[in-house]
């Protein structure tokens, strides 16, 4: 059978026969360009309801909206899968720096250098936490060991909320914690970072094969659907949208891969299989959806489009805390300056943008924010640009407000993870905690040393100029502009809290709450800075000592702090006994910020107890003591442990009026027990044996210490052997017990979604082996025939 002829466009326009050549005879004897049609697509389309309807469901509504004949419904019909598109192209298209030339490996290359060569400040951290010559390299870094592991991530957002704010406040408060240490997990990734280049050499880069190509349309789609039900990042994409674009074939292949690939590498998961902090540093463990992630941002042009942003923020989530933490962060830095460019720092986004698709671009920049507020909490490097001066609405506190979520209700395409609506609430938490605690670090005096790594004029030219001006301080005094900050954080609880959950309510008060407490007693440091370049440094190791009593200063903190202590405490306890309160699972409650909120206030009512013995001060420690005996609650987590022998301690070393006390010649455990003009009182635990294996304390990364000089200064430890083959952390220390229990929430991972909103029907209870198989046994499938 002869192949058809096909005409090029200048000879059907005249409507004359064509040879069908290329170029064809007529178009060459005019010395015209000779143009085919790009033939369609071969067969049927995929049946897809969903796609049908949310396509047509488009077109009639932007046919309603040009008033068009009732015809243009029938004529859509026929090229539906060949020109539509669900994401609307942004007219005029927008570059980088305005400049089509340069692609985003430019740009790339750029922060790379900047923030991670030799020299700079990031540069001495990690050698410092490396220990100068005691790394030895391993190409394949399969010997890294961090102790952390992640069974789940349904408590992602909860944990990394909590340990933001207890980093902050170790480092500016005085009031010194029972049980918490900062485990420096930026420094330490970076210290296992040993890559001087974002991207490989070119000719590693040639080796990559497309694995788009290989991939069939039905594991595809179970892989976004996997997607949905295991990524905490997965409200930065609505799954309708996303199905409907690679239907459609209109879907951006960066987004795709990194979507495949995060997904692959998180699945192990679903076969109860743990993950572990920066395990993708083996290049080993890492899949060809990965590594050709990285060889497209390669390629890419500059343009900047949401799908872009939305892939290139989910990239670096993923390499800051699995992969390769210097790469990640530098694409932080990029997705910074999409961002700008996107319009979200001027309120400018592109004409044409629905409110689902705002919505999910807002989303994306408020998990940007929250993971650098993190790591400037920690490395004290504030983009100012970045945390300063936006002014961003907050992401939907829940489902029912959340347009992304209802879009895909309305289109039949809900989530399968029963425990979405938390996820929300929790990010939502975390936004609001992450731009508090912003504009607390920004009150504090900064050094204006010139060695800090100042970003590049590449990068600077996409912000508007008075975002590098001196963040605006109204009151002089530091502990003025603090509690202004404080004030503001609790007007907004009370404005607010209408569309809140009794969870998100709770914690929120409960962080505004810790943070009150724990700045009464801000660090002379900060409010009395020494130096002209060096007032200040967040990064400063900083143990808090013993509060000396005989300074009056001290005392009046104290007696400040008593009614936040007993507010919190009254809250904690009312807000425990009451089940419904956190859905009736104790795995959502915000354990991490209760153990510290609590810590906080004991300490208070400690210290203020031993000043002046009430009824009322004794009555909410015994309280504090109360909330932690709970089992249901706390398990065998080792810090409530530790806390809860310093109460009893305190309480039988300091009986109530009347009585003796039952310890009679053993030494109190309150930070008070004797009005102590030495600098350095040893007698806060003194009954507490730290080297003895069955006392909960963290001491991995303290130097070997004895009972008699627990909390009195001792020099540093020597540096280990090798640091990469030493593990980071043992694994025995309690706290570190807390965040494995944290992340380890498996029997919430494949039930159906619920509705919190809605009345419940009871389910037939079905083994739990049973439903992970029905729901999830695709994985397997996928990952064991996929390449």
């Amino acid at each position: 059978m002869a192949k058809r002829k096909v005409s090029c466009l200048p000879c059907r326009i005249k409507k004359v026969k064509c040879d069908g050549e290329k170029p064809c005879t007529r178009c060459e004897a005019r010395q015209t360009a000779c143009i085919y049609q790009r033939p369609g697509a071969v067969g049927r389309p995929p049946k897809n309801a969903v796609v049908n309807k949310l396509v047509l469901s488009r077109i009639a509504s932007n046919i309603h909206d040009n008033k068009e004949g009732p015809n243009s419904n029938a004529f859509c019909r026929e090229f539906i899968f060949e020109n539509v598109s669900m994401t609307p192209v942004l007219a005029p298209m927008r570059y980088l720096h305005d400049n089509t030339e340069q692609g985003l490996d430019f740009y790339i290359n750029t922060l790379f250098t900047t923030y991670f060569a030799k020299n700079t400040t990031l540069d001495h951290f990690i050698e410092d936490r490396r220990n100068e010559n005691a790394v030895t390299f391993h190409s394949d870094y399969a010997h890294v060991n961090t102790k952390v592991k992640i069974f789940d991530l349904t408590d992602y957002f909860t944990w990394m909320s909590a340990d933001m704010a207890s980093i902050l406040m170790k480092r500016v408060s005085k009031l010194k914690l029972t049980y918490y240490t900062d485990l420096e997990f930026s420094r330490t990734a970076l210290a296992y970072d040993r890559t001087t280049s974002f991207f490989e050499s070119p000719s590693s880069r040639s080796l990559v094969i497309n694995p788009l190509n290989s991939l069939p349309p039905q594991q595809a789609v179970r892989l976004i659907e996997c997607f949905f039900c295991i990524h905490p990042f997965s409200n930065l994409l609505n799954k309708t949208m996303l199905l409907q674009s690679y239907w459609t074939d209109t879907a951006d292949p960066l987004l795709l891969t990194v979507v495949y690939g995060t997904t692959i590498f998180k699945s192990q998961l679903l076969d109860g299989k743990p993950l572990e902090l920066w395990d993708a540093l083996n290049k080993k463990k890492r899949n060809p959806f990965l590594d050709y992630a990285h060889v497209l941002l390669s390629k890419a042009t500059s343009e900047t489009t949401p799908s872009k942003y939305q892939a290139i923020v989910l990239l670096a989530l993923f390499e800051v805390t699995f992969g390769f933490p210097k790469r990640g962060m530098s694409l932080f830095g990029l997705s910074y300056m999409l961002a700008a460019r996107l319009g979200l720092f001027d309120n400018s986004m592109p004409a044409g943008l629905s409110d689902v698709e705002k919505e999910l671009l807002l989303n994306t920049f408020w998990a940007a924010f929250e993971t650098t507020i993190r790591g400037c909490v920690e490395l004290e490097q504030i983009p100012r640009a970045a945390l300063a001066y936006h002014e961003h609405p907050y992401p939907p506190p829940n489902i029912k407000l959340s347009k992304s979520y209802q879009y895909d209700v309305e289109n039949n395409n809900p989530r399968l993870f029963k425990w979405y609506f938390y996820l929300l609430e929790t990010f939502y938490i975390k936004s609001v905690v992450a731009r508090i605690s912003c504009k607390l670090i920004l009150q504090l005096p900064h050094s204006s040393d010139p060695t800090l790594p100042k970003a590049p004029w590449q990068v600077l030219s996409h912000f508007r100029p008075e975002l590098f001006k001196p963040y605006p301080r109204l009151q002089p005094n530091v502990e003025e502009r603090v509690a202004q900050v404080l004030d503001e954080f609790q007007q907004f609880n009370q404005t607010c809290r209408k569309d809140w959950s009794p969870l998100q309510a709770y914690t929120l008060d409960l962080f505004y709450l810790f943070y009150r407490i724990n700045l009464y007693f801000i660090r002379d440091s900060v409010r009395k800075p020494d130096g002209k370049h060096h007032p200040f440094s967040l990064y400063q190791h900083h143990t808090p000592a013993v509060l000396d009593l005989t300074n009056v200063d001290n005392v009046l903190r104290v007696h400040k702090a008593i009614p936040e202590s007993i507010e919190l405490l009254d809250r904690t306890y009312d807000h425990l006994i009451n089940p419904v309160n956190y859905y009736e699972q104790t795995d959502f409650l915000p354990r991490g910020i209760i153990i510290s909120g609590v810590d906080s206030a004991v300490q208070v009512l400690m210290y203020a107890y031993r000043l002046e013995a009430s009824d009322q001060l004794r009555q909410h420690i015994e309280k504090a003591e109360a909330i932690l005996n709970i089992p249901i609650i706390w398990g065998d987590w080792g810090t409530s442990e530790l806390l809860k022998t310093v109460i009893r301690n305190f309480l039988g070393a300091n009986p109530e009026k009347g009585k003796t006390a039952t310890r009679g010649g053993e030494p109190s455990l309150s930070p008070n027990s004797s009005i102590s003009t030495h600098e350095n009182d040893t007698s806060l635990f003194d009954s507490v044996d730290l080297n003895d294996d069955s006392t909960d304390l963290i001491t991995s990364l303290l130097p070997p210490i004895h009972a008699d000089s627990a909390y009195t200064t001792q020099p540093p430890a020597p540096p280990p052997s090798n640091f990469i083959m030493t593990p980071w952390l043992t694994g025995q220390e309690p706290w570190m017990q807390d965040i494995n229990q944290i992340l380890s929430n498996s029997d919430l991972l494949s039930m159906p979604f619920v509705d919190p909103f809605q009345p419940q029907t009871q389910p037939q209870p079905q083994p739990q082996q049973a439903q992970e198989q029905q729901q999830f046994e695709f994985v397997n499938d996928i990952l064991n025939g996929l390449f």
